[in-house]
């Protein structure tokens, strides 16, 4: 698999230990050895970067992340991913496989939405919403345990049983990622989901993870 794809940059928001919608384009990239550019943009140069990304056409949502490979302009989350897993090496690999990774970011990537929406919605709302929705996460890990034993054969570490990770798992390790560190997850509630407990450990052990 190639990683010699072009330059490439990464534009997301400066937050900390917090990775957001950026994290999973960042893991990607540094499991199979991308080298790029890393842009952190902080708040209260937004607007002027928002209006500079509708005006020049890079992206006329004017949303971020944003990903700079070579010539080409990638904006939204899973198409940047879906791009990038393409030209890594990967769009002719068995499309079943194929479809087990993007079905799981699209499960994931539903699940942050909904905390997104809550923890920048209305104040007054806020504080419960944000209790009700820590108890919901015991039960959502059970059952993407389950669709990680369905979809990763015994031995193995990635959905689709690719040799790295792909979409799929890198959004998956960054939502659990995110809501560790934002006090979401009971400690040890991963730890006692044995497919999601060994593909975060991978990740962990990526000399690139750990640093960041």
């Amino acid at each position: 698999m190639s990683s010699n794809i072009g330059p490439v940059k990464l534009t997301y928001f400066s937050l900390g230990k917090i990775i957001g919608r950026g994290g999973a384009i960042r893991f990607l990239l540094q499991s199979h050895g991308i080298k790029f550019e890393e842009e952190k943009v902080e708040f209260s140069n937004w607007m002027k970067l928002k209006t500079d990304l509708i005006e020049s056409g890079r992206n006329p949502f004017g949303q971020l992340p944003v990903v700079q490979v070579g010539d080409k302009t990638l904006f939204e989350t899973n198409s940047i991913i879906s791009y990038l897993t393409s030209v890594i090496g990967y769009q002719n690999a068995d499309a079943y496989n194929l479809h087990k990774q993007n079905a799981i970011v699209d499960n994931v990537t539903s699940v942050k939405a909904k905390w997104i929406n809550i923890a920048f919605g209305p104040a007054e709302n806020k504080e419960a919403g944000l209790e009700k929705f820590k108890e919901t996460l015991p039960g959502y890990f059970a059952d993407l345990e389950k669709a990680y034993e369905k979809f990763v054969s015994p031995g193995k570490l990635y959905l689709g049983d690719f040799d790295k990770p792909l979409g799929g798992d890198c959004e998956t390790f960054a939502t659990i990622y995110d809501f560790k560190n934002l006090g979401l997850i009971e400690p040890g509630l991963i730890e006692k989901l044995p497919k999601l407990n060994a593909m975060c450990s991978a990740f962990e052990a990526q000399p690139e993870v750990a640093a960041w």
